[in-house]
C-alpha cells in the first residue's frame, strides 16, 4: 500500500510539474529569428505589396517629361523625415506598453486620450 500511495503522489508531483511547464511554455514569447526579418516585416506591413507594384507605374505614367525625379526625391526625403522615425515610435511604444494601439495611448497618455487610439484604428480599418 505504501508503494501505490508513493507511485500516486509521483503522479501526481509529475502531472503538476507537466502543467507548469505547458503554463511556463504557454507564456514563453516569441520572437523573430533575426533583425533582418523583423525589419521586413514591420515594412511590409507599412509599405504593402499593392504599393510596391502600383507606386513606380504611377510615377511613370504621370511625370512623362515633366520631372517624376523630382517627386521621387521628395518622396525618398519624406520617407526618411517622417515615415520610418514614425514606424520605429509605433514599434517601440507598442514594445513598452505591450498593449494594442487604444491600450497604448489608455497607458501612456491616460483615459482622455483613448480617443486617439480608435480614431487611428478607425482610419486605418477604413483605408484598407
Amino acid at each position: 500500500m505504501a508503494d501505490s500511495t508513493s507511485e500516486r503522489l509521483e503522479e501526481s508531483s509529475h502531472l503538476k510539474q507537466s502543467d507548469s511547464y505547458e503554463a511556463k511554455k504557454e507564456l514563453v514569447q516569441k520572437q523573430f529569428s533575426s533583425k533582418v526579418a523583423l525589419i521586413c516585416t514591420c515594412l511590409g506591413s507599412v509599405v504593402g505589396t499593392g504599393n510596391i507594384w502600383r507606386f513606380p507605374r504611377i510615377v511613370a505614367n504621370n511625370s512623362k517629361d515633366k520631372g517624376g525625379l523630382v517627386f521621387l526625391i521628395v518622396w525618398i526625403l519624406f520617407l526618411f523625415l517622417w515615415s520610418i522615425p514614425m514606424l520605429i515610435t509605433e514599434y517601440s511604444i507598442g514594445r513598452y506598453t505591450r498593449k494594442a494601439i487604444v491600450g497604448s495611448f489608455k497607458k501612456l497618455l491616460g483615459e482622455k486620450f483613448m480617443w486617439c487610439g480608435a480614431f487611428i484604428t478607425l482610419v486605418t480599418f477604413f483605408i484598407s
